[in-house]
């Protein structure tokens, strides 16, 4: 695979912290729901997704564009535009059809991890802050 902005040299080794349960020992709970245990974080293989966004390791976005630029986008960069929206709606389409009574987000998480990494992307919201 090639292309992929941010893909120039040697992609970094991801290596993220496992989540921890977050204490919220004197929060006053409505109803009967309550918070499950975090899972740990998904890794990302990079040599299996074509970009590693900015702020895959530390969660934080380094990129800020001017919200004046126009950028002009050659016909291979419409492709990949396409290319990407038709990646996108089929994970979403996925995610819609695993919603249901039963099965948890979590279940939900892995399974758009996996479909967003299968078609070389990097699961967007994945140590994002």
């Amino acid at each position: 695979k090639t292309g992929g902005g941010g893909g120039f040299g040697k992609k970094p080794t991801i290596n993220i912290k496992t989540k921890k349960k977050p204490k919220i020992d004197n929060f006053t709970y409505a109803g009967s729901i309550r918070p499950h245990a975090q899972s740990p974080t998904r890794i990302v293989d990079p040599s299996k997704v074509l970009a590693i966004p900015d702020y895959a390791i530390d969660g934080i976005p380094k990129k800020r564009g001017s919200t004046y630029d126009i950028e002009i986008k050659t016909p291979e960069d419409i492709l990949k535009m396409r290319a990407a929206g038709r990646a996108a709606r089929e994970v979403l389409d996925l995610a819609g059809k695993l919603a249901k009574a039963g099965v948890t987000t979590d279940e939900i998480d892995a399974a758009v991890h996996a479909a967003s990494v299968e078609r070389g992307a990097y699961p967007s919201p994945l140590n994002y802050r």
